[in-house]
């Protein structure tokens, strides 16, 4: 598309505006989720990786006993994007979240698949796509690439063991994928903007035990085209498995010293209504 779009629009401008953040809450969680992502954008790292995990004060679901709990639905994210790492939070209303931390602003959504997807800033100005799918039973796998044709850039997946599929691309256009996958191929949506709305599908074959992907991709209306291909080894480092989240602790931490509570990591033994750094697994 970015040749293309450019010789379309030559004496306007260049700019790429990054899509509409859409989603009601359908798809939101009933418990503690984990989650596991893939960020895609310009600036000097256009491909990054973010773990997560969705917080529900109604139902504990995974959380460590004893736990501080959130008093309101929230998402807390750490996030590697090259060689910077950063952890944010927000509260999630209405299936929509702001995050903020370290200097990065994630503003994402909640899709009736429950996958998670959005924008992101940089400390540096840098902007971008985020998506994740649920990694609560460990088994979701990032793969980062590129795509080539009538625009190039960065071409990112994640892909969970139920195959579920989620993804961000960001080139002279730049959005959102969604599809499924299973042990052989992939099957994709994809929707963005440049100089207006666009979307169209994509379809790859997973190889190498599914650490590989590459394919053809299409737009609608099918004047642009191109190949991609995304594995394992391209993503930037992963953040930790075990999350820390930060919260003011409405009662003493639950530990103090450094043998942990079943089931958890010790955290830093705050006082009530100070900070508590709780791991979840």
């Amino acid at each position: 598309m970015r040749r293309a779009l450019q010789a379309s629009v030559v004496g306007l401008v260049a700019f790429s505006c990054l899509p509409t953040v859409e989603g009601g809450g359908d798809g939101l969680p009933e418990g503690d989720s984990l989650y596991l992502g893939v960020l895609a954008g310009g600036g000097p790292e256009s491909s990054g990786t973010v773990t997560a995990i969705y917080l529900d004060p109604a139902n504990e679901g995974a959380a460590p006993a004893g736990a501080p709990r959130a008093s309101e639905p929230t998402l807390a994210a750490k996030v590697t994007l090259g060689v910077q790492t950063a952890e944010m939070r927000g509260t999630v209303s209405k299936g929509k979240a702001t995050l903020t931390g370290g200097g990065y602003t994630m503003n994402v959504a909640v899709g009736k698949d429950g996958s998670i997807s959005g924008t992101y800033k940089t400390p540096d100005g840098s902007e971008g796509n985020v998506a994740l799918v649920n990694n609560s039973d460990g088994t979701a796998q990032t793969l980062c690439g590129t795509y080539t044709g009538s625009d190039s850039g960065t071409w990112n997946f994640v892909i969970n063991g139920d195959g579920e599929l989620a993804g961000s691309f960001y080139g002279f256009a730049d959005g959102i994928i969604g599809g499924s996958a299973t042990d052989t191929s992939v099957s994709v949506s994809w929707k963005g903007e440049a100089f207006g709305p666009l979307s169209g599908t994509a379809s790859g074959a997973l190889t190498n035990g599914g650490s590989t992907v590459s394919g053809t991709w299409e737009s609608s209306d099918g004047s642009y085209s191109g190949t991609f291909m995304s594995d394992g080894t391209a993503c930037a480092a992963q953040p930790e498995p075990v999350i820390s989240t930060a919260m003011a602790a409405e009662e003493a931490c639950p530990c103090t010293s450094g043998t942990p509570p079943e089931g958890g990591a010790c955290c830093e033994g705050a006082p009530k209504g100070k900070l508590c750094c709780v791991p979840f697994q």
